[in-house]
């Protein structure tokens, strides 16, 4: 679907909100040059709703029940997308990690990375969130692409997909 797919996908976990109210004011400004401060930031909101979400396991690894747990609950009634969702999930924890280990402890990553709130969770998110831009694209993962104007085209065919194959669509479609 042309234009849909374009944005990154930021998830549905509804502790995202939460943690997007608590750390907000901690965003850098927009002219801030700083990037260890956005890697600061960033990292920090996503353990945050990793740790709301029960993701982290122990020795800081993702703890893949929870996230089976979350697809469960999440996608309970729209079983594709969950497959992709745990899919992601099991490409990212294994890529991520080998990659992660590799550049850890280069003196470029020790300083970007420097303050930051357990950054491999931050990478495996980043990897999640872009998986459906490297691999495929499902129907579920369309959103429209705010600079080619495609909302409206987007949104239709999600909706008849989800209609082919009888699901009910997602709540905020339907809004």
């Amino acid at each position: 679907r042309n234009g849909c797919c374009s944005d990154i996908f930021m998830g549905d976990n509804p502790n995202m909100i939460k943690c997007m109210a608590i750390h907000s004011a901690k965003m850098p400004d927009d002219n801030d040059e700083d990037t260890s401060k956005l890697m600061k930031f960033m990292s920090c909101f996503v353990e945050c709703f990793y740790k709301k979400s029960k993701f982290i396991g122990k020795g800081d690894t993702l703890n893949m029940k929870m996230v089976k747990l979350e697809a469960e609950t999440l996608y309970s009634q729209r079983p594709k997308e969950k497959e992709y969702f745990l899919k992601s999930y099991d490409h990212c924890r294994t890529h991520v990690q080998t990659e992660f280990n590799l550049m850890k402890n280069t003196p470029g990553a020790k300083s970007l990375l420097r303050n930051s709130c357990r950054p491999f969770f931050l990478y495996l998110h980043m990897c999640v969130m872009e998986y459906h831009q490297k691999f495929e694209c499902p129907y579920f993962r369309w959103k429209p692409d705010m600079m080619s104007g495609t909302d409206a085209n987007c949104k239709e065919a999600r909706a008849k997909c989800y209609a082919i194959d009888g699901i009910k669509p997602p709540l905020m479609d339907l809004l």
